[in-house]
């Protein structure tokens, strides 16, 4: 179901990447050069961000929001909800957003907790934030922090050649966006759906590997989510006819994208993608795209967003928004080392 959020307004948003760049040339002499050009072809990654080992997710999503607060010039109290999405929390218990929460100095009345989720984990995440939101009324603010890790393999090795490939396609970023309570904001539309039966498509046991099936994951991209967009459309358009400037979708691979649009009639002008650079970046993808586009983004006195995170799950979030000029959005560099 669609539903409709009122009074709330993202206000920035700060995505951090390691320093270290990884590029794909490096795996020709394990996988074959053919076979690293077919991996470049279907993807569209030709390098990524990746850790070094010594960080956690959490550590790059506490950099992003502290960049934020500071851009923003923020009073912490004035901060109610803070959530962060992640299928890497630093902690088993209690919540790594206990942690976060401490580190970046918000009061004790701020309610915080975490969200195992992944590809649609920013726009669920958003959802979350917002609804929470509405119960605190005007001047009250929220953070959302999402991001998941990608080590480089000469810490941990891939075990077989498909893992080795599997990791070609993954990157490290922490985000963090804002959202506040404000009279004057435009409504944010969203939807989430949700397949449990087919979780087994991407998972991952304790102890074990993580394993994904990428011809299931690929039809239900271009079936199920295919459908679901349309949908969100058209019952979106019903309350509000305003043309989408841009489309940002969970940056799963370029193959995939590519057919999504074409089924969709969306022109690839409009569809925003940051995988050539910093590849899938799992949470991150859809709050990365935006900051890597923000010359795009910020030249309209209002642009209009959709947001398409899809996979784990499975699962798919749909939101649609508008941001205005004075948004922040910045990508940032970090190597700082906040949790153990």
């Amino acid at each position: 179901m669609v539903t409709r959020i009122e009074n709330i307004e993202v206000s920035g948003i700060v995505a951090a990447l390691p320093t270290e760049i990884e590029d794909d040339s490096r795996y020709i002499e394990l996988l074959g050069e053919q076979r690293v050009k077919k991996q470049r072809r279907i993807t569209g990654v030709k390098e990524r961000r990746i850790d070094d080992g010594k960080h956690t997710a959490a550590d790059y999503c506490i950099s992003a929001a502290k960049q934020l607060l500071r851009q923003l010039d923020w009073e912490t109290d004035q901060i109610k909800v803070m959530v962060f999405v992640t299928q890497h929390p630093s902690l088993i218990m209690p919540s790594t957003a206990f942690v976060i929460q401490n580190y970046l100095g918000l009061p004790k009345e701020c309610m915080v907790f975490d969200v195992n989720l992944g590809c649609s984990g920013f726009v669920s995440g958003l959802h979350i934030v917002a609804s929470l939101l509405q119960q605190y009324g005007i001047g009250s603010k929220g953070m959302l922090l999402a991001g998941d890790i990608q080590r480089n393999p000469n810490y941990i090795l891939p075990h077989t050649v498909d893992e080795t490939a599997d990791s070609m396609l993954f990157g490290t970023c922490g985000t963090a966006a804002a959202l506040e309570f404000t009279k004057d904001a435009d409504s944010i539309y969203s939807e989430e759906i949700a397949d449990g039966s087919r979780y087994e498509a991407i998972h991952m046991r304790y102890g074990e590997a993580s394993q994904m099936n990428g011809e299931e994951v690929f039809e239900y991209g271009i079936t199920d989510v295919v459908n679901y967009v349309n949908a969100f459309q058209k019952t979106v358009n019903e309350f509000e006819k305003k043309e989408i400037d841009y489309y940002i979708f969970h940056q799963a691979q370029k193959f995939l994208l590519q057919n999504i649009a074409s089924i969709c009639g969306i022109g690839m002008d409009q569809m925003l993608m940051s995988l050539e650079k910093y590849g899938n970046t799992s949470s991150g993808s859809i709050p990365l795209t935006i900051c890597l586009h923000k010359e795009e983004l910020l030249q309209k006195e209002k642009t209009s967003l959709f947001l398409c995170g899809f996979g784990i799950g499975l699962s798919c979030a749909l939101l649609r928004m508008s941001i205005r000029p004075d948004m922040v959005l910045d990508l940032i560099e970090s190597d700082e080392k906040y949790l153990y």
